[in-house]
């Protein structure tokens, strides 16, 4: 997959329950496949494959990507899988995050 090819930013909004304002997105990648359309499917036949770590590695900079020109004020949580953490270099994670906005933005 090429980067925004078959895989779409889905974004859950995080409110704080006292007022009930937005305070920041959980920032999701999915399948645009019609037959991987569930995580679960897709993730599992990624691990069959043993391709999970780079497709997971994809997600990430899909759903990171995707943050840059949202509102400044609100946080992103992005996961990432640990055997994607063990196995990526963080100087490679870490180049994904865009300049205009601090890492503080992400969780």
């Amino acid at each position: 997959l090429r980067r925004g090819e078959g895989l779409k930013p889905v974004f859950h909004a995080i409110y704080r329950l006292a007022d009930e304002v937005i305070v920041g997105h959980e920032c999701l990648t999915r399948s645009t496949i019609p037959a991987f359309e569930r995580p679960d499917h897709f993730f599992r036949i990624s691990q069959e494959a043993n391709i999970l770590t780079p497709v997971d590695h994809h997600c990430f900079k899909t759903a990171v990507a995707a943050t840059a020109d949202r509102d400044p004020s609100l946080r992103f949580h992005i996961n990432l899988l640990p055997s994607t953490m063990i196995d990526i270099p963080v100087q490679h994670l870490l180049e994904v995050f865009p300049a205009n906005r601090p890492r503080s933005s992400y969780c």
